[in-house]
């Protein structure tokens, strides 16, 4: 199997992360609309990388491995792996940070949009 067929629970979570994004960005249509837009595509990404996020942990955890281990795997053992084995491995873990940087990021940045979607925030001088 390659893996890219491997991994289709993580695309499939990035994907209904996509679609919960939409429609959690839509519900909202007050504010300045350039302001709007950027907020929406903020949801849409964090919302995507906590689809995957999340569809990369189940991956993980179903092949009854330990958490901790998925973040930082220990050195002792991984020369019983077979090159197949290995490969998911170190995949999964660069997934799983490169997913859980890219969930905070983009969290923060959602959170800073949309606070600033109404201008209820922004200062007035005078």
């Amino acid at each position: 199997m390659s893996s890219i067929g491997a991994l289709w629970p993580v695309l499939l979570g990035g994907a209904l992360g996509v679609v919960v994004g939409v429609l959690a960005g839509f519900r909202r249509r007050v504010g300045s609309a350039s302001r709007l837009t950027f907020a929406r595509m903020a949801t849409i990404v964090t919302t995507a990388s906590v689809g995957a996020l999340a569809a990369t942990w189940w991956l993980w955890t179903a092949g009854r491995r330990p958490f901790s281990h998925l973040y930082f795997p220990p050195a002792e053992g991984t020369q019983f792996l077979s090159n197949e084995q290995f490969t998911t491995v170190v995949t999964l873990g660069r997934l799983a940070w490169t997913l859980t940087f890219i969930v905070g990021m983009a969290g923060t940045i959602t959170l800073w949009a949309w606070s600033r979607v109404d201008g209820r925030r922004e200062r007035h001088v005078g």
